[in-house]
C-alpha cells in the first residue's frame, strides 16, 4: 500500500490568476488587509471589482443630500468591501499571478500585519477621541447650568 501524503506535503501547481482553476486550501480565507484597506487592498492584488468598496465612503461625502438612492450605493460599497474582508485571500490567489505560494503568503501576511496595526492605532485614537469628546461635552454642560 503506497502512504498518502499529507494535504500539506502536496506539490501544489501555481494556479494563480486563473480564476476558473481551485484556489489551494493555504491560499483560502479573509484578509485583515482588505478589511482595513479595501478597494486600495483590492486593486493592487488586481481584484478589479474590489474598487467598488470605495463607494462606500465616497458617495455619502460626493452626494449633495442622502436620497435612498445614496444609500443604496452606499450599501452596495459596504456589501463589496465585507465581500473583500471575508474572501480576501482566495480572490488575491485568483485574479493575480503570484510567482510563488510562499511569495503570496508572505505579501498577505504583510498586508495583514499593517492593516492590524492600523486598526490597532485607530482603534486607540477613537476610544482617546471619544473619551475627550466625553469630558467636553460633561464640562460644557455643567458650565450651562450655572
Amino acid at each position: 500500500m503506497i502512504d498518502q501524503p499529507v494535504a500539506d506535503e502536496i506539490d501544489i501547481a501555481n494556479n494563480s490568476g486563473k480564476r476558473s482553476r481551485a484556489v489551494p486550501p493555504q491560499a483560502r480565507g479573509g484578509s485583515w488587509g482588505a478589511f482595513v484597506f479595501g478597494g486600495i487592498w483590492a486593486l493592487c492584488n488586481g481584484v478589479w471589482f474590489g474598487a467598488l468598496s470605495f463607494l462606500a465612503v465616497l458617495t455619502p461625502l460626493l452626494a449633495p443630500r442622502i436620497t435612498p438612492l445614496v444609500a443604496l450605493i452606499t450599501l452596495f460599497g459596504v456589501g463589496v468591501w465585507l465581500y473583500l474582508a471575508a474572501r480576501g485571500r482566495s480572490l488575491a490567489w485568483a485574479h493575480k499571478r503570484w510567482s510563488s505560494l510562499e511569495v503570496f503568503q508572505a505579501t498577505q501576511r504583510t498586508w495583514s500585519k499593517v492593516a492590524k496595526v492600523v486598526f490597532a492605532v485607530g482603534l486607540v485614537l477613537s476610544v482617546i477621541l471619544a473619551g475627550l469628546f466625553w469630558i467636553m461635552l460633561k464640562e460644557g454642560l455643567s458650565a450651562m447650568k450655572g
